[in-house]
């Protein structure tokens, strides 16, 4: 009995071993190397075989604090869909005091010639990559990489900004079999965690004793087993909402008198903070180098909402985005309207400026981007944007005067982004709903006729109202004929398109028009003596968006929306209708989305209309199983024939 004790405690021991060796770098097997499919995903291009991360907070000879970073990555390459694995880069600010960063133990392991194979990463695949006057990347590229290859390395950043700690994320598009994630927090120094719980994440804590720098700290560890990847499904704002993961924010410092600064406590102290900074509250008080400009437009007597309008579209044909980022100013609002350019920040404070000196009630917004994420708890880096806010008329307007293309209360796509955060001179805020509520429309009208060849022939109208039209100002607007007729045909697969026209470009006030002809052998099929033909032709949804059997984030549509078809088939000589699709309307709970279709004739005309309503823009997970349905009933009308039968 003994005996077997003994083994059995061996086994265990040599097991736990050989899972510790597993997560440290260097250690490379050959069976690793041999395998060739993921063991939680089949499918994967490559897997995260561990990533291990460590914040850590120690104070220099000076008594300044600095965060040390350091994260050890193991990843497994096993399709050449994989290799983009290979290449990694890392954010480093250099806008303030000096850091550090480095990468080490950087290896690419391959199995040749019966025995493994360790290429070195070298000097000349690191590179740098500036993002703007604060921010660069640190990027390396692997080498040596082929299908089976297992790649590591390990980067230490030393940073003296200990506010916000760098999230951990737990979950890629790739699967993960073991993540780690530790951090030390000095016991003086109190943090706000969010952790996303959208996995099973096991946490432990423990207060250990720092003996070199004579502080005691606590110790947060954080693990999890077989990640699957994320699946990034259509109508997501930024994954990095959704995705599984943890962060850290400063909310008060406690001093060596034994008193409390807090940081960040609520919104209010936020708000307060931020408005309070010489960057933005006292770059909103400054008018002296705009009024001549504001008397002028003040002077054609015009009344109060032609006012706002006039302000708001002379700031934003005055000024140039420099494609800048953030709240606080960079130059200043004086420099940035004498040169005609500036940051977001500056652009939109001149425009509350311009607007609270006209006599408007106007406060600047602060806004999360789709790309920043969402703003959740209270913290000063939870914003990276502002915009104007005006109470006119019992409804707060919102104007963002950085795109050329955005008209009063639009904003551009990178700010529809949930709530943004109104803050007033006092200091005080409130909650600003920034998502659209009224539908943009798309209005589509086809009239098709059968050649004597059997191809099918037609014009098209397409008009593109509110968000609709904006974003065709943004993406196409300056666009040539022949580049827009290539993104027509490359949309509608088997349309041959000419006499391509499109109206109304820089009438912001107006729909954008787009006119062409068409031609198509597709979306009609002969047989025996039938025609079987797509009512809605080439606007016809053919794929469900919706593939998930479970999804807990939000269905993010960005605005909401009505698709409206108009299509006239003329019926070809010697042809009779067989049959028509049935009308039908589908309508989820609530009426957050709806869809009509009626196909009927007259004469020689077919006549098909749809209507497709969006009516919310951002729809809550619960109601994901019934969205999938509505839309899978949806497409499989859309792809109901009409059938002619030949005389």
């Amino acid at each position: 009995m003994k005996n077997s004790q003994i083994v059995f405690l061996v086994l265990v021991f040599n097991f736990q071993f050989i899972i510790a060796q597993n997560y440290k770098l260097g250690k490379v097997s050959e069976q690793e190397l041999k395998e060739t499919i993921s063991k939680i995903d089949a499918s994967a291009p490559a897997e995260i075989i561990f990533m291990k991360g460590k914040h850590s907070i120690d104070f220099d000879a000076q008594g300044y604090a600095v965060l040390t970073t350091e994260v050890d990555t193991k990843i497994k390459i096993f399709s050449k869909e994989g290799y983009s694995w290979a290449d990694f880069k890392v954010p480093f600010y250099v806008g303030g005091r000096s850091g550090s960063i480095y990468f080490t133990d950087a290896f690419t392991y391959n199995w040749t010639d019966n025995k493994i194979e360790k290429t070195k990463l070298k000097s000349e695949s690191e590179f740098r990559e500036r993002i703007n006057d604060n921010w660069e990347y640190r990027k390396i590229s692997m080498p040596n990489v082929k299908e089976g290859s297992i790649i590591e390395y390990k980067y230490v950043i030393k940073s003296p900004y200990i506010t916000s700690l760098p999230e951990w994320f737990f979950q890629f598009k790739i699967p993960v079999q073991y993540s780690e994630y530790t951090v030390h927090t000095p016991e003086f120094y109190r943090y706000n965690v969010l952790l996303k719980p959208y996995l099973d994440v096991a946490r432990t804590e423990r207060v250990q004793r720092n003996v070199g720098q004579n502080f005691n700290e606590l110790v947060t560890v954080y693990k999890v087993f077989n990640v699957p990847a994320f699946n990034d499904e259509k109508y997501v704002s930024n994954v990095n909402n959704y995705i599984s993961s943890v962060s850290y924010e400063l909310a008060s410092i406690k001093q060596s008198d034994g008193s409390v600064k807090n940081l960040s406590v609520s919104w209010e102290d936020v708000s307060k903070s931020i408005y309070d900074h010489e960057s933005f509250g006292k770059e909103l008080n400054q008018t002296s180098y705009f009024e001549d400009d504001l008397n002028k437009l003040m002077a054609q007597k015009k009344t109060q909402e032609e006012l706002l309008t006039s302000i708001f579209n002379h700031v934003q044909s005055q000024m140039n985005w420099n494609e800048r980022y953030g709240y606080l100013c960079d130059s200043g609002v004086k420099k940035a309207y004498r040169e005609k350019s500036g940051s977001v920040a500056e652009i939109n404070l001149i425009l509350t400026s311009f607007l609270r000196q006209a006599g408007f009630k106007a406060n600047p917004v602060l806004v999360s981007t789709r790309s920043n994420g969402i703003a959740i708890f209270p913290n000063r880096t939870a914003y990276n944007y502002v915009v104007c806010g005006v109470d006119f008329l019992g409804k707060t307007v919102l104007l963002d005067a950085t795109s050329k293309n955005t008209v009063v209360n639009s904003l551009p796509f990178r700010a529809l982004n949930w709530l943004g955060r109104m803050i007033m001179p006092d200091g005080k805020s409130v909650e600003i709903d920034l998502m659209p509520s009224t539908l943009s429309k798309e209005n589509n009208t086809v009239l098709v006729h059968f050649t004597d060849e059997g191809l099918l022939e037609g014009k098209v109208r397409k008009q593109h109202f509110d968000y609709y039209a904006y974003g065709f100002r943004e993406n196409y607007g300056k666009l040539n004929k022949a580049t827009n007729i290539e993104r027509l045909e490359k949309t509608y697969k088997g349309l041959e398109i000419s006499e391509y026209s499109v109206a109304h470009e820089e009438e912001k006030n107006k729909p954008i028009v787009e006119d062409f002809s068409f031609s198509t052998d597709q979306f009609v099929e002969k047989i025996g003596n039938k025609l079987y033909v797509y009512p809605l032709l080439f606007l016809t949804e053919t794929e469900n968006p919706f593939k998930v059997e479970k999804r807990e984030y939000p269905i993010d549509f960005l605005f909401p929306r009505q698709d409206k078809n108009s299509i006239s088939i003329t019926i070809p000589e010697g042809y009779e209708i067989e049959s028509l699709p049935e009308p039908r309307s589908l309508q989820l709970e609530d009426g957050l989305v709806s869809f009509k279709f009626n196909c009927s004739s007259r004469g020689n005309i077919i006549q098909v209309i749809s209507s497709f309503d969006i009516n919310q823009s951002i729809i809550s997970p619960v109601h994901y199983e019934s969205i999938k349905l509505f839309f899978k009933n949806m497409i499989e009308k859309q792809n109901e024939k009409i059938i002619l039968r030949k005389l």
